[in-house]
């Protein structure tokens, strides 16, 4: 458009927002398990992974740790698990196999718990009970609330493992695709053989 000699241009529109940094995919869930192939000998691996985890990058991270080179602790709710490394040479790889597990001692705390909230359960409904209603007075509470209770609670322990399971295998393979990314994997992701399988190589 032309206005006393002088051209009018229109706005440039803004430019389009940069996309989001790459994230790194997370392996396929595998029951327990996951596989991680790398060219780094298993001491450099950890090293390698210790100092990411130095730097706030993997978080809960710990070498050695008992039956594995290393773990990383940590991660999932209501129960906490961690992932747990093995590695073995194979071919001139050396072929780490991580399998998620619960931490064992808040499901047994959560599970002493329940049973032992059980009977003062009887005294304190009894109690408030017999206080506010008279006519409640003489009957035997335990008759009722054990059977309403005792079979609740195998399946609120059930229910917590359950739930804690889901969060703990997809908190780890996000895990687990941070140490592939570190380690520069082959990209060979397989999942635990079932028993009487040979293990995919």
């Amino acid at each position: 458009m032309h206005s006393g000699g002088q051209q009018i241009t229109e706005p440039q529109a803004a430019p389009a927002a940069s996309a989001a940094a790459p994230v790194t995919p997370a392996p396929a869930k595998g029951p327990e398990g996951w596989r991680i192939r790398t060219r780094a000998d298993a001491s450099g691996a950890v090293a390698l992974l210790d100092a990411m985890a130095r730097r706030g990058k993997l978080a809960g991270f710990e070498a050695g740790g008992g039956d594995g080179v290393f773990r990383v602790r940590d991660f999932g709710h209501p129960f906490e698990s961690e992932l747990v490394a093995r590695a073995e040479r194979v071919d001139g790889w050396t072929e780490f196999t991580l399998r998620r597990r619960l931490r064992p001692a808040m499901p047994w705390v959560f599970g002493l718990m329940l049973v032992a909230t059980i009977w003062p359960g009887v005294w304190l409904t009894d109690s408030m009970l017999a206080t506010y209603f008279g006519w409640y007075r003489g009957i035997e509470t335990w008759w009722w609330y054990l059977p309403l209770t005792v079979p609740a609670a195998p399946w609120a322990m059930w229910s917590a493992i359950r739930k804690s399971c889901a969060a703990g295998d997809n908190e780890a393979a996000i895990v687990v695709g941070k140490i592939e990314a570190a380690l520069g994997s082959s990209g060979e992701r397989t999942r635990e053989p079932e028993p009487g399988q040979a293990t995919p190589r």
